[in-house]
């Protein structure tokens, strides 16, 4: 309780002295005769009264007169999409079963109209659509395959369509 009161007793006192506090101006001329104002005061300066402080009231901004709303941002057009790593008609071995394909987009994918990636293998979609311009096929079997990149929209609907390429997957397994 007596914290309180203490507190109480501050906050109030701290009021009655802000409220006698007056910032004073002073104003004076310099020696080339520039006038000056300062809140301390000297030698020949004379108070201003209050009434005469001058006060500054930002203008009101005009309402935006341009009403024309912006154009919407245009869907790049895609000039090609290739498929750069494996070369077509290449011999891949590897006993895993795991091929790297990168492809090269120009210019490159804009994500930013949801547009993605899908590779497809011998005509069927190997994964969901991806926001990225390179894929890991895992353990495919042994023979040929036909691949093709496919940049579709948000819709899934293609933009654009690689040239498809043949590679050729060799898998040797060790005998019992």
């Amino acid at each position: 309780m007596r914290n309180l009161l203490n507190c109480l007793s501050l906050i109030l006192l701290l009021g009655i002295s802000a409220a006698s506090v007056q910032a004073v101006t002073y104003k004076w001329l310099d020696e080339e005769g520039n006038t000056i104002y300062s809140d301390t005061p000297r030698p020949g300066a004379e108070e201003i009264p209050e009434r005469e402080v001058q006060t500054y009231s930002a203008p009101r901004l005009p309402a935006a007169s341009n009403t024309t709303p912006k154009p919407e941002r245009q869907a790049p057009e895609y000039k090609s999409v290739a498929i750069t790593s494996p070369q077509h008609d290449a011999v891949i071995q590897d006993n895993t079963g795991n091929v790297s394909v990168s492809v090269q987009v120009r210019p490159a994918l804009s994500y930013a109209f949801g547009h993605k990636m899908v590779l497809q293998v011998n005509g069927n979609p190997y994964s969901e659509p991806v926001s990225a311009t390179s894929v890991q096929l895992e353990n495919l079997a042994r023979g040929s395959y036909q691949l093709q990149a496919v940049i579709v929209d948000k819709q899934g609907k293609p933009v654009i369509r690689s040239n498809p390429i043949t590679i050729h997957l060799k898998r040797h397994f060790k005998k019992p």
